[in-house]
């Protein structure tokens, strides 16, 4: 721990003791190894003197477009997190301890003009803000703030959307909610520091709050319902099924496989207790960001149970003996490579499709019929002649076990990254039809904009404003131009 003491004398200034608070530094946003510490106000000091031309002369973005100056920059840039210390790597098993501190990001501005305006609004209004600065690309706010109580990860996240709401208009990055989410260093001379800080009693404010009651009841009922579960199964928050919580860190994993919690779970055979997986991963698969999935533009095929279609509408007659022979094919695919004896795996496996048989048949296959179809598929993977190349399914965006998104923020950012390829080549063929326009000597409007570059007006009208500037100008110049050629 600091000497906060011989901190104090050495600065001079009578600061609380908050900012003495010692927290990790990572290499860059990459890096989630701790690489060293630093005091919180010793940070402070160093992002208001921490200037670089190359940094205020490099944009987020040039012409509209993603400058990739920027993104090597930023990968250059020493990064720190102010939520949680962690016991030499930055993630949720390594927690150390956490910290008073909570870190906000907001990062919708357009400008810096923008970004320092709401800068000054924020520290005039809260007390409870310790800190605020510019972002690296300083078109956003970094804020950390004092707060009572954070429990977990979970507590952490829920907290960072109250704040949101009720204080910063939603405005806050989801993105950057996680006790493990770190900030680069950046430089901002009018870093605010606020030394007679009050702390935000989070813990009084949620309770008082309608939506975070509802929330830890529905976490309190999910807990009190796994406790209650027999032997066989559970069921994990926001999916079907749920594994013991102290089994969950006994996983088996294969060269094909990865332990994603709401893909797993702890199935009893009658002499052991056995983790079946349910969803192929890539291998080699590295997270820079949990937030952040790796994206693979044309997909990649994988094997994956997934029975969410099974929720509202069961299996009626007809269909069943194909769907659980299908499944069965999965399961056992997904499963081969395990190091459990090939017995137990195979009864693990036969009693969970005796299970599934019983909740989304209408009605229920006969025993017999069930035990037939699994063990027809359990011979031909003796054999080696399973063959599961019809079964597989296109997955674009891998995930993170440590992502804190919900599953509509996730669908959100894939869309995104879908779609990148069709909106930069829409953005680029209104660029060069706006150049063409104002070349011809014609006044530049969305219709002409359409026209020459042959597309809908809808579609520039979707990404007019990023061009509202750049179109004011040129039409300007066209008007003196024809002022000062006919006088």
């Amino acid at each position: 721990m600091p000497d906060i003491e011989y901190y104090k004398y050495m600065i001079g200034e009578d600061v609380p003791d908050i900012f003495f608070t010692e927290l990790n530094l990572f290499r860059n946003i990459y890096s989630p190894e701790v690489s060293g510490t630093i005091i919180y106000y010793e940070l402070l000091q160093k992002i208001r003197y921490n200037l670089s031309v190359t940094d205020l002369l490099t944009y987020k973005y040039v012409d509209n477009k993603k400058n990739a100056a920027y993104d090597k920059l930023k990968s250059n840039k020493p990064a720190v997190c102010y939520n949680a210390t962690f016991n030499e790597y930055k993630e949720l098993k390594k927690l150390q301890s956490i910290t008073e501190l909570m870190f906000l990001d907001i990062d919708c501005f357009n400008t810096k003009t923008e970004a320092e305006a709401y800068k000054k609004y924020c520290i005039e209004k809260y007390d409870w803000i310790l800190s605020c600065n510019l972002s690296l690309s300083r078109t956003g706010l970094h804020l950390v703030i004092w707060v009572d109580e954070i429990l977990d990860n979970k507590d952490f996240n829920m907290k960072y959307d109250f704040i949101s709401k009720k204080y910063f208009d939603n405005k806050l990055d989801k993105i950057a909610k996680s006790l493990i989410r770190f900030a680069i260093i950046p430089y901002d001379f009018n870093v605010y520091i606020n030394l007679e800080p009050k702390r935000l009693n989070i813990k009084e404010q949620v309770n008082h709050s309608v939506s975070y009651k509802k929330e830890m009841k529905v976490i309190s009922k999910n807990k009190y319902d796994q406790s209650n579960k027999n032997n066989e199964v559970g069921v994990i928050e926001k999916s079907i099924w749920r594994g013991r919580e102290e089994e969950e860190k006994k996983i088996m994993t294969t060269p094909y496989t990865f332990p994603s919690p709401p893909l797993k779970r702890i199935f009893s055979t009658n002499k052991h207790r056995i983790t079946l997986t349910f969803e192929e991963s890539i291998a080699g698969l590295q997270f820079n960001d949990p937030n952040e999935p790796v994206y693979f533009r044309d997909g990649k095929e994988i094997i994956k149970i997934n029975l969410f279609s099974f929720l509202r509408k069961n299996v009626e007659e007809g269909q069943r003996t194909a769907t659980l022979g299908a499944l069965a094919m999965k399961m056992i695919y997904l499963n081969m490579d395990s190091t459990i004896e090939e017995d137990q795996l195979r009864e693990a496996l036969l009693r969970y499709m005796l299970w599934l048989n019983k909740q989304i048949c209408n009605p229920p296959l006969p025993y017999q019929e069930v035990l037939n179809s699994f063990q027809y598929n359990w011979d031909k993977y003796l054999a080696g002649e399973l063959d599961v190349r019809d079964l597989t399914v296109t997955q674009r965006s891998f995930w993170s076990h440590d992502c804190t998104l919900d599953s509509n923020e996730k669908r959100k950012i894939s869309c995104t990254l879908f779609h990148e390829p069709e909106v930069a080549k829409s953005k680029s063929k209104i660029s060069e039809a706006i150049e063409a326009v104002h070349d011809s000597g014609e006044k530049i409007t969305q219709k002409q904009v359409a026209r020459v570059g042959v597309m809908s007006v809808q579609t520039v009208k979707k990404y007019w404003a990023e061009y509202e500037r750049q179109v004011k100008e040129l039409n300007q110049r066209l008007v003196d131009y024809k002022t000062f050629e006919y006088g």
